[in-house]
């Protein structure tokens, strides 16, 4: 199965679950509303998201489809202009690159100090935090209903984790000599997004899915990296491309005490 194949049954699951999510926003609009709330007042929001993106750059040669977990908050004026804070979480399997092979026998194995070979796996860990800012076009009666357009910067950081076998010790991938494998690498990053944002008038159902995309200016952070027995130096293009969605928590401003709903 090649690489791409775990993001594109993510990317339908994603599809599938938004596609629901629109029906039965559009089914519960049918249904007579117990209140309808003006929703054009400044507002303060929290929202969670989850994500699948392919890299591409120098990043596709080190990892594959990797998964992300993000929090934001943002608030937004009267005239749907936004300003946020994000932090996203970056978490994958595939890893492309072996720092390790310096340690493995011929058959690929990597002894442990009790003769047993060491299962140890890389895992690719890294996070994406920033200020983002940008504006909702509405494009239906509800004025917080429509194409959500977004831009960033921020800090994109990514490494290889090695993790341990606990069955079977190696020395030179315990603690502080892992930092000589992880190729720890980050710097300035950009970010893009543009899909549908809907924050319903019956306060009920708000919710983003769209596009995403950033872009990272990096280099690795450490001094020594073991595998090449030399400083990693160059500069690097990480590039992420994906889909992310999420859920929001809407708190209205400027609003009678008793008229306040989140």
């Amino acid at each position: 199965m090649n690489s791409s194949s775990p993001f594109v049954r993510t990317l339908a699951r994603w599809l599938g679950l938004a596609l629901m999510v629109l029906i039965a926003s559009g089914l519960h609009a049918q249904q007579p509303l117990e209140r309808h709330y003006d929703n054009d007042t400044p507002l303060l929001a929290v929202g969670v998201s989850y994500g699948v993106h392919l890299p591409a750059g120098d990043l596709a040669q080190r990892f594959g489809t990797n998964l992300t977990f993000g929090i934001a908050l943002e608030f937004m004026s009267r005239s749907n202009w936004f300003v946020g804070l994000h932090h996203h979480y970056l978490f994958g399997e595939q890893v492309r690159e072996d720092p390790l092979a310096l340690l493995r026998d011929a058959d690929g194995n990597i002894p442990g100090e009790n003769g047993e070979p060491s299962y140890i796996r890389l895992r690719e860990r890294g996070f994406a935090s920033g200020i983002h800012f940008g504006y909702l076009w509405s494009l239906t009666s509800n004025p917080r209903s429509g194409l959500r357009l977004e831009g960033g910067i921020g800090l994109l950081q990514h490494k290889i984790r090695v993790q341990e076998d606990p069955q079977s010790f190696v020395a030179l991938v315990h603690g502080d000599y892992k930092k000589g494998w992880d190729r720890l690498t980050h710097g300035p990053s950009l970010r893009q997004f543009i899909g549908w944002q809907t924050l319903s008038q019956n306060r009920r159902i708000n919710f983003f899915i769209g596009i995403e995309l950033e872009e990272g200016f990096t280099r690795n952070r450490r001094d020594y990296d073991f595998a090449t027995m030399g400083k990693l130096d160059e500069r690097r293009f990480d590039m992420l491309i994906g889909l992310r969605a999420g859920w929001i928590m809407p708190f209205y401003l400027n609003q009678n005490p008793e008229e306040i709903y989140y």
